[in-house]
């Protein structure tokens, strides 16, 4: 699936075992295994035409540091990345990481991050710092109907995208059903680079995936106002001004 769809293995990366192989690894079904690979489908999914530049920070158990995390977000800045992917977060703000977003935005680089799952107000970083953001994108999850996921963690969000039984391919020639922020965010990944492929600066971009969104309040009364802009709208995003 993304044999056509890979940027130059010059720009490829695995921070956990310092090679040049960022493949998932593991036993599918077990830990995190398969993760990463779920997230650059749901990306390429939406949009067919990105090179996707993969970048490993996390092991087969969802674990890594924030070395790695930052260290991640840096390289793929360096090496062009127009759209950068987080599908993790920590419920501790990390210095290191907070500059190294600072640093791909100053290179033009949208970043788009997680609200996590544990169904609470407030959300993980470094999406908790993004609301409000010219740049950057919190993204929270919602299911079929436009309800917001159960698990999804809300207020401070950019907007909301589909997070619930999305299909996506898996290691070992597999496709499979998987669910949470994690998944959300790629989809509004994907939506970000197609914004940018219609020409738009980077803020124009972020602007416009918020300024397209559905508002989702009446659906989500209990959450009224801090659901962002609202549901991720794809039809509307691309259709011309």
């Amino acid at each position: 699936m993304f044999a056509a769809s890979l940027s130059p293995q010059s720009s490829w990366a695995d921070l956990v075992d310092g090679d040049a192989v960022p493949q998932d690894e593991g036993t599918f079904g077990q830990g995190a295994s398969g993760h990463g690979t779920a997230v650059a489908g749901l990306a390429l999914l939406v949009a067919p035409g990105v090179k996707l530049m993969p970048v490993r920070v996390l092991d087969a158990g969802g674990l890594g540091d924030a070395s790695a995390v930052a260290g991640g977000i840096v390289w793929a800045a360096d090496h062009g990345a127009d759209v950068i992917n987080i599908s993790l977060g920590s419920d501790q703000l990390v210095e290191a990481v907070t500059q190294a977003v600072a640093y791909a935005n100053s290179l033009g680089a949208v970043v788009v991050a997680a609200a996590g799952n544990a169904g609470r107000e407030g959300l993980d970083f470094p999406a908790a710092q993004f609301g409000g953001s010219d740049l950057n994108l919190a993204v929270g999850s919602h299911g079929a109907l436009g309800l917001k996921s159960a698990f999804s963690q809300y207020g401070g969000l950019s907007l909301m995208a589909p997070g619930e039984g999305l299909m996506a391919p898996a290691p070992q020639s597999r496709v499979a059903a998987w669910s949470g922020t994690s998944m959300a965010a790629p989809v509004a990944a994907g939506a970000a680079a197609l914004a940018l492929a219609q020409g738009r600066t980077p803020q124009a971009a972020v602007s416009r995936l918020q300024a397209t969104a559905r508002n989702a309040d009446a659906q989500n009364v209990l959450y009224a106002g801090k659901l962002g802009a609202g549901t991720l709208d794809l039809n509307r995003l691309t259709q011309p001004e």
